[in-house]
C-alpha cells in the first residue's frame, strides 16, 4: 500500500507526518520518530477500518494540505506494505457512529504540538463546541 506522506518541520521544532488521503498523522521530535510514529498510526487505521469492514481509499493522484505553521515541507511516496508497527498509539471508536480517532501517546511531559488537537476532534467527528461540553461532564 503506497500512499503521499507529507512530513512537515514545526515552528516549535517538532516534525508532523501525515497521509493526507486517510487523514492519519502524527509528530515527533526528529524525522526518523515521526515516521515510526505516522507508520503505527497507519496500520492502526487500516486494522480498525477493514475490522469494521470498510474499505480502504485509494491514494489520490493530487494531494493537497495546509502548512500552518510549519517551517518546511517534503512530501514523499511511502510503502506502507511490509512495515511493521510499534505501540504507540491508542485507536479510539465512537459506539454509535463507527467514527475512529488514532491517537499518539508519548511521555507524560511532552505536550501535543500545535494542531493535534484540532486534528483529533476532526477525526473524532465531533465540533470543538461538543468536545468542550464532553470535557465538563
Amino acid at each position: 500500500m503506497t500512499y503521499t506522506l507529507v512530513l512537515l518541520r514545526e515552528a516549535d521544532g517538532r516534525y508532523s507526518a501525515i497521509i493526507p488521503a486517510l487523514d492519519v498523522g502524527s509528530w515527533g521530535h526528529s524525522v526518523p520518530e515521526a515516521l515510526r510514529m505516522v507508520e503505527e498510526a497507519f496500520h492502526l487505521y487500516v486494522d480498525a477500518v477493514q475490522d469494521g469492514g470498510g474499505t480502504i481509499p485509494p491514494d489520490p493522484p493530487e494531494v493537497g494540505f495546509e502548512l500552518g505553521d510549519a517551517t518546511e515541507a517534503l512530501v514523499y511516496k511511502v510503502d506502507f506494505t511490509d512495515s511493521a508497527p510499534e505501540e504507540t498509539h491508542i485507536v479510539m471508536r465512537h459506539p454509535d457512529t463507527g467514527r475512529m480517532a488514532i491517537i499518539p501517546v508519548h511521555s507524560e511531559e511532552e505536550s501535543l504540538p500545535p494542531g493535534a488537537l484540532g486534528a483529533l476532534i476532526r477525526q473524532a467527528g465531533v465540533t470543538v463546541e461538543e468536545f468542550i461540553e464532553l470535557l465538563e461532564e
